[in-house]
């Protein structure tokens, strides 16, 4: 790799692991910002990031634009990411000394005991929130950074991988988290009762995966292809998993949802989604019964021709950080 003289978007840290949702977060991304900006864009995996530090840093010019991945593990929930992070920015500000950086949409969550090192540490950094509540959060908190709100970035790839023309219940999708981020809920019961009362198959599967590392833009997008895929033959999804839920809306499957630990589902609903008939957010003001299966089934609306969500903020703080002086 040659890096140009010219100013870069420098994109640190492309997922290469086993979560979907990371991994879609990361081919999102890496399209959206070949489309919006007129510069090269340069993509680093994040098993590379040490190493093209150590051969390429020297190279680096204020022209350049820094870009870290969006996902939900800003602030203290995932410490080693956080930390790797952190690294990265450290050995940006070594080299430059008003370096341009752009963190992208985030869930955050940082502790009280560790709000002042955050604010200290991520100032004049661009953090953009995903929700209202990460959106709140930060700019009580990251008093010396920019902080803006757009939506996650995977919303992008709406109808990329094909859209589902569902009309009838006959295969029922369950996708249900297994980590620390899970929540207790009726998932498992109610998913039980669905199948028993319409009398759907059921398909279980995750967005965490046996795989080997994914190093490229066109191995994620396959993978993101498989996942699509799985969830376009299923009628409905189930899930308490974000990137379930949205994995499903951009294919436009049916979901039921189920809001997990840090409420970043619920809050996307909540930020984005009030409008959107096809997903459906069970909660204590909101259970799911087979009767308001059918009526929520009955009045869903056809939205192949909406936009999810838009990005005019986030394209319009790209344009303006990458604009040549």
């Amino acid at each position: 790799m040659k890096l140009q003289k010219r100013g870069r978007a420098i994109f640190l840290g492309a997922a290469t692991y086993n979560n979907l949702g990371d991994v879609a977060i990361s081919y999102a991304q890496s399209e959206f910002l070949e489309m919006q900006l007129n510069r090269r864009v340069v993509i680093v995996p994040d098993t590379m990031v040490n190493s093209f530090f150590e051969k390429y840093s020297r190279d680096f010019r204020d022209e350049d634009l820094f870009i870290f991945p969006g996902g939900g593990n800003f602030g203290s929930l995932y410490p080693v990411i956080e930390d790797e992070r952190r690294m990265s920015i450290s050995k940006i500000r070594q080299t430059l000394k008003h370096p341009k950086i752009l963190i992208f949409p985030q869930s955050i969550n940082i502790s009280d005991e560790q709000s002042s090192d955050f604010s200290s540490f991520y100032r004049d950094v661009i953090v953009v929130a995903r929700e209202k509540f990460s959106y709140e959060s930060a700019k009580n908190v990251l008093v010396q950074s920019t902080v803006m709100l757009s939506p996650d970035i995977v919303f992008s790839l709406d109808g990329v991988f094909g859209k589902n023309t569902t009309e009838t219940i006959n295969t029922i999708g369950l996708i249900a988290r297994k980590d620390k981020e899970k929540r207790e809920s009726s998932i498992f019961s109610d998913t039980h009762i669905l199948l028993k009362e319409t009398g759907a198959a059921l398909e279980k599967f995750d967005t965490v995966i046996d795989s080997p590392r994914m190093f490229s833009v066109s191995a994620r997008k396959r993978a993101i292809q498989r996942i699509a895929s799985k969830i376009m033959d299923t009628d409905l999804v189930i899930t308490d998993r974000l990137h379930g839920m949205i994995l499903a809306l951009i294919t436009h499957t049916p979901v039921i949802v189920y809001d997990n630990s840090t409420k970043k589902i619920s809050g996307t609903i909540s930020s984005w989604l009030l409008d959107n008939k096809n997903v459906y957010l069970v909660d204590d003001n909101n259970e799911i019964t087979c009767d308001s299966l059918v009526d929520w089934w009955q009045n869903l609306n056809d939205s192949n021709e909406t936009q999810l969500v838009e990005y005019n903020y986030l394209i319009n703080v790209l344009k303006e950080l990458t604009s040549e002086s």
